[in-house]
C-alpha cells in the first residue's frame, strides 16, 4: 500500500471533521498501527543513511576537521534540546484534547513560544561558544547550525497536525526526506569540496524544504500564524517544565551507563560495552516510536472515556510486548551478525554483553508502553520520580559490577535498571486502577525466549540462527494469535495468509 493510500484510507474512515475527528472513530486504531509500521520503517532507513553521511563527513574532515564539526553540532543540539523544554511532545498532547478556538489559540501561542526559544537558543549557543574560546569559525559554525534547528523547530510544529491527525504515514514520509535531503546536501558539498560551514549548513536547505512541504500538507489542518502573549506562554511553560524534567531524566538514564563505565572500568571492557550498547540504542528506540503514534488516542481517550482508555492501554501493551519480545529474540539469536556488521571481528567478546542488552528489550518495550500512557494522563511528575529511581538502580549496579565484571556487569546492570523501571511503569499504570490482562504479553516472553534459545543452540552458521529465531518467532506469533486484529484490518493483504497460518498451526 503507498503513502498515499494509507492516509487516504485514514482520512476516508473519518466522519466529518466539522463535527468528528480521527481521534473518536474506530478508524484511530487502524491508522496508528499503519502510521507505527511506516515511522518504523522510516528509522530504518534514516539510520541507513545517516550511516552513510557519518562515513563521508569522517573520511572528509579528518580528525581535526570531525572534531570541530561534532564539537559544534553538540553544543547546538544541546542548547537547543534545553531550550526546547518538550514544548513538542505538549504541543501533541494538548492538541489531542482540544478543539476549535482553544486549539487553535494553543498552536499559535506555541509557535510562538517556540519561536522565541528557538532564537534564545541561537544566541545562548553563540555566547558559550565565544565564552569556551571557540575559533571564530567554529562560532561562526554555532550560528548557522543554530539557525538550522531553528528552522526544524517551525517545521516540527507544523507536523504536529500531522500526528494529532494521525496521517502518520506523511509525518513518517518528511522524517526520511529529511534525512535523505540531507545526505544529498553533504554528498554534493563534499564533491565540491566546500568548507566545513557548508556542511553545517546542510539543514538550512534541508528543513526549509521540509517545512515548505508540512506547511502545505496541513494548510487546512491548523493555524499558520504564532501569537505573542506573555501570559499565555507563562502557563505553556509551567506546563513544559515536567515534560521537559521527564525529557531530560530519560536522556541521562539511558546514557549513563556508558559515561559510567568510562570512568570504572578499563578501555577494552568500555568498548567493548560501546559496541554493544550502540546496537542497543537503536533498537530500543523501536518500541517508543511506535507508540508516540498513539499518545493522540491516549491523550482523547483519557479526557473523555476510562473505558476507551482501559482498552487502549490493553492492546498497547500487548503490542509493545510483542515487538519487544521479537525484538529480543532476534537480537539475541543474531548477536554474532550484528556486532561483525557494526563493531568488526576484534569486538567478538560483545557478542555475550549484546545477548544482555538484547534481553533488556522487552522491559524496554514496556517502558514506552507505561510512559505514553501515563504522558497521556499528564502525570509528567510520576515519569520524573520513576527515571530517577531507575536512574539510581542502573548507576549504582553499573559503577558495581561494571568496575568487577566489565562490559557484562555493566549490561546486567542496564538490564536490572530497564526490568526496575518497567516494574514500576507499570505498577502505576495498575494503581490507577486500570486491571491489564498478562496473557499476550507473558506468552510473547515465553516464545521471545523459546527462540532465541532455539537459535544460539541451533549448529548452524550465525546468518542462518538469526533467520531461524526470526521465522519461528513470526510462526509461532501467529499460531498463538499474539498478532492484533487491528494489523488486519489496517492491512487486508495480510488476512488471507495469517488466516491460513493460524489454521495449519491448530
Amino acid at each position: 500500500m503507498r503513502l498515499r493510500d494509507c492516509d487516504a484510507l485514514t482520512m476516508a474512515r473519518a466522519p466529518d471533521s466539522t463535527n468528528t475527528d480521527i481521534l473518536d472513530t474506530p478508524a484511530a486504531a487502524e491508522a496508528v498501527v499503519r502510521g507505527g509500521i511506516w515511522r518504523s520503517a522510516s528509522y530504518v532507513g534514516s539510520n541507513l543513511l545517516a550511516v552513510v553521511m557519518a562515513a563521508i563527513i569522517v573520511r572528509y574532515l579528518g580528525v581535526r576537521g570531525l572534531a570541530r564539526y561534532t564539537t559544534v553540532v553538540s553544543l547546538t543540539t544541546l542548547v537547543s534540546g534545553v531550550f526546547e523544554a518538550g514544548l513538542g511532545s505538549l504541543g501533541v498532547r494538548e492538541a489531542s484534547v482540544l478543539h476549535g478556538s482553544e486549539r487553535d489559540r494553543l498552536l499559535r501561542d506555541l509557535l510562538g513560544l517556540r519561536f522565541l526559544v528557538a532564537v534564545a537558543g541561537v544566541f545562548v549557543a553563540v555566547a558559550l561558544a565565544l565564552a569556551l574560546g571557540y575559533s571564530g569559525v567554529m562560532v561562526g559554525g554555532v550560528a548557522i547550525a543554530g539557525t538550522g534547528i531553528l528552522v526544524f523547530t517551525l517545521q516540527t510544529h507544523y507536523a504536529t497536525a500531522l500526528q494529532v491527525e494521525l496521517r502518520l504515514g506523511r509525518y513518517s514520509a518528511l522524517d526520511f526526506m529529511r534525512q535523505a535531503l540531507l545526505t544529498a546536501f553533504m554528498v554534493v558539498f563534499v564533491v565540491l569540496n566546500l568548507h566545513m560551514l557548508a556542511l553545517l549548513a546542510a539543514p538550512i536547505p534541508t528543513n526549509l524544504l521540509l517545512l515548505a512541504a508540512t506547511l502545505w500538507l496541513v494548510r487546512r489542518s491548523m493555524p499558520l500564524a504564532a501569537s505573542f502573549a506573555i501570559r499565555s506562554w507563562r502557563a505553556l511553560a509551567g506546563r513544559s517544565v515536567a515534560v521537559a524534567a521527564a525529557t531530560a531524566t530519560s536522556v541521562v538514564y539511558s546514557q549513563i551507563a556508558i559515561v559510567l563505565m568510562s570512568v570504572v572500568s578499563t578501555q577494552t571492557q568500555t568498548g567493548y560495552f560501546s559496541a554493544s550498547f550502540r546496537i542497543f540504542s537503536v533498537l530500543a528506540a523501536i518500541p517508543g516510536l511506535l507508540v508516540a503514534s498513539v499518545l493522540p488516542i491516549l491523550s482523547r481517550a483519557a479526557r473523555d472515556s476510562r473505558e476507551r482508555l482501559h482498552v487502549g492501554l490493553q492492546r498497547t501493551c500487548d503490542v509493545s510486548s510483542v515487538i519487544g519480545s521479537g525484538l529480543a529474540a532476534v537480537t539475541a539469536a543474531g548477536a554474532p551478525v550484528a556486532i561483525a556488521v557494526v563493531a568488526g571481528s576484534e569486538f567478538h567478546a560483545s557478542i555475550e554483553v549484546l545477548r544482555l542488552h538484547a534481553a533488556a528489550l522487552l522491559p524496554t518495550s514496556l517502558i514506552a508502553f507505561a510512559a505514553y500512557g501515563l504522558m497521556s494522563l499528564a502525570r509528567f511528575r510520576t515519569i520524573v520520580v520513576w527515571n530517577l529511581l531507575g536512574l539510581l538502580v542502573t548507576t549504582t549496579l553499573t559503577i558495581v559490577l561494571g568496575s568487577t565484571y566489565g562490559a557484562t556487569g555493566a549490561a546486567i546492570g542496564n538490564l536490572a535498571g530497564e526490568s526496575t523501571l518497567a516494574l514500576l511503569y507499570v505498577g502505576v499504570i495498575v494503581n490507577l486502577g486500570f486491571r491489564l490482562q498478562w496473557r499476550i504479553p507473558l506468552l510473547a516472553a515465553l516464545v521471545g525466549a523459546a527462540t532465541a534459545t532455539v537459535g544460539i543452540a541451533a549448529p548452524l552458521p550465525s546468518v542462518a540462527q538469526l533467520l531461524l529465531a526470526a521465522a519461528m518467532f513470526c510462526a509461532l506469533t501467529v499460531g498463538l494469535r499474539l498478532v492484533p486484529d487491528e494489523l488486519l484490518r489496517a492491512f487486508p493483504a495480510l488476512r488471507a495468509p495469517l488466516r491460513r497460518a493460524r489454521a495449519s498451526s491448530r
